[in-house]
């Protein structure tokens, strides 16, 4: 009986790993990550190539063509949403040049959030959506704009170096 427990207790993870994996499969299809073949595609060679935040989001960021229309300033500030994740006691009150990049990449997190989700994957996409936080952004688009350290320091309660 113990051994039968056990081969029921596997086949049932094996087929709950078999239903994620089949979910995944149909994000990345979705999103043209991969082609109906299963065969990987070049947005999805781009998101391979991610390691230091979302790769889906991000590669749908760079291949939407979003960026394109953008400066050098605000393409970085828009980046720093991808990597900041920290909490932050400041209200973002962003300047007009970075509101509407910001929706265009809400907009994307939201695609990459609505197929995980049509693909019966556990998703709260509110809660997805909200880890991009775009506390930095004013901050970074100072820096790259030519700040001194002191004044970009004024204007978070963030610590530097995080």
């Amino acid at each position: 009986i113990t051994d039968s427990k056990a081969e029921l207790s596997s086949c049932m993870e094996d087929a709950k790993l078999k239903q994620t994996l089949k979910g995944m499969t149909r994000v990345l299809r979705r999103l043209g990550h991969a082609t109906a073949d299963n065969v990987v595609a070049l947005k999805g060679r781009v998101a391979c190539e991610i390691s230091s935040c979302d790769e889906l989001v991000i590669a749908e960021v760079l291949l939407s063509n979003m960026l394109n229309d953008l400066s050098p300033e605000q393409v970085v500030a828009l980046m720093s949403c991808m990597v900041f994740r920290e909490r932050s006691e400041d209200n973002v009150k962003l300047k007009e040049e970075l509101q509407k990049p910001l929706r265009s990449m809400q907009q994307c997190i939201k695609k990459v959030a609505q197929a995980i989700e049509d693909a019966r994957l556990p998703i709260d996409v509110e809660e997805y959506v909200n880890q991009f936080k775009p506390s930095m952004m004013d901050i970074v688009y100072a820096w790259v704009k030519g700040a001194k350290f002191a004044d970009i320091c004024k204007l978070t309660d963030v610590f530097e170096g995080t």
